[in-house]
């Protein structure tokens, strides 16, 4: 895997090391990552189909929008987080820290 972390014991490149991420903020990548998304694609959905009845328009063609609603709100969402995403990065609470370097700490 590769990804950026805090360095702040003095790896090189090519050492192996452990990293460390707290629980709570790995949830809370996983929820900007996956959650957000996936909340932009209900709301979507929900918000095309039962607009569009509200509209006036029959249930068949409410259901087709709702789901290109849907889609174009999740596709949004990604939007969203990549625009995000260097502040995101920056974030100090979400970035992994490495805690060791093997050989050096007997990790």
């Amino acid at each position: 895997m590769v990804m950026t972390a805090e360095n702040n014991i003095g790896a090189q490149i090519g050492d192996e090391v452990e990293i460390e991420l707290e629980n709570m903020n790995f949830m809370t990548a996983m929820l900007i990552a996956y959650g957000f998304p996936l909340v932009a694609l209900i709301l979507g959905i929900m918000g095309g189909y039962y607009g569009l009845l509200a509209a006036g328009f029959n249930s068949d063609t409410a259901q087709t929008l709702g789901a290109v609603s849907g889609l174009l709100a999740l596709a949004v969402s990604y939007i969203v987080i990549k625009l995000k995403d260097k502040s995101i990065r920056n974030m100090k609470k979400l970035k992994p820290i490495i805690v060791g370097i093997k050989g050096k700490d007997n990790i």
